[in-house]
């Protein structure tokens, strides 16, 4: 067994990260457990038990934001080396966390890439002669990326819950919801570089239109192929695979449409509105 040294929990002799708090296990040394005599002891006293008074409950150590930093770069590493090898016994959270920085990069690079088009847009119609009143010092709203950042959210947790039931019904195990993430997650996470350089050229004001929708469609069909990874590549299937995926469509397309009818239609009015009340505000 292995005790983890930074919350106490037991932990079996074969798991590398404690399933508590995500701390690295994998030096920490194997303890061997004890077992009491079985022989029972004849002719003994029949001893009352004293009486103690009851022990003030320990308290519990501080988490260590360093170590499971560390831990998650661990992982990120391990991701970009062995991505189809995920360990199962790593902090729930990683995955999710690793689709929200995603999803921070894409919309942050987003942001500015639109900004660079819009003042190049400008300054050209400026050239050309163009009545440009109200617009010189127009910019796009920062509470559109945020808008947009929610709805990629919700669409990849919309993916992510269908390839889930279909998971669920081929394999009939109790696999946890945020493993099923975190095992994606692990397989396309080439997509957290791939944003965060996104960002950066974005940042330096390259506003290419060809090479945001080349960024899109890579990482779109990463994170796909990661679900269609986990959904057929795994062995002891109970159920036939195409019909695992199925149901997966099946949900995906009317979540999508729902949510198609609830947010899209609302989203694209609240932009032009807010596009025409700061135009009409700058006048």
């Amino acid at each position: 067994m292995k005790k983890c040294p930074q919350c106490g929990a037991i932990m079996g002799k074969d798991v590398n990260f404690c399933t508590s708090c995500g701390y690295d296990l994998r030096n920490v040394s194997i303890q061997k457990v004890e077992e009491a005599p079985t022989n029972p002891v004849e002719n003994t006293a029949q001893v009352e038990p004293k009486q103690t008074e009851p022990q003030p409950p320990a308290a519990s150590e501080p988490v260590n934001y360093g170590d499971q930093f560390q831990n998650y770069l661990q992982w990120c590493v391990d991701s970009w080396r062995n991505p189809g090898t995920s360990s199962p016994n790593v902090a729930s959270w990683y995955g999710w966390l690793t689709i929200l920085i995603e999803d921070a990069f894409v919309v942050l690079g987003l942001y500015y890439c639109a900004n660079t088009i819009v003042s190049t847009l400008i300054n050209w119609a400026n050239r050309m002669g163009a009545n440009i009143n109200g617009w010189e010092n127009f910019h796009v709203p920062f509470n559109i990326m945020l808008e947009i950042f929610v709805v990629l959210v919700i669409f990849e947790a919309i993916v992510i819950g269908g390839f889930y039931a279909g998971y669920r019904y081929v394999y009939d195990r109790q696999l946890g919801f945020f493993e099923f993430i975190n095992r994606g997650a692990h397989a396309f996470n080439f997509n957290l570089l791939i944003s965060a350089a996104f960002f950066l050229l974005m940042l330096l004001g390259l506003n290419s239109i060809k090479f945001v929708i080349a960024v899109f469609i890579i990482m779109l069909a990463l994170f796909f192929a990661s679900q269609h990874i986990i959904l057929f590549g795994d062995q002891g299937a109970v159920h036939d695979k195409i019909f695992g995926f199925l149901i997966a469509f099946a949900i995906i397309f009317v979540c999508l449409m729902i949510l198609d009818s609830i947010i899209y239609s609302s989203m694209v009015h609240s932009i032009i509105n807010q596009i025409m009340s700061m135009q009409n505000g700058s006048m």
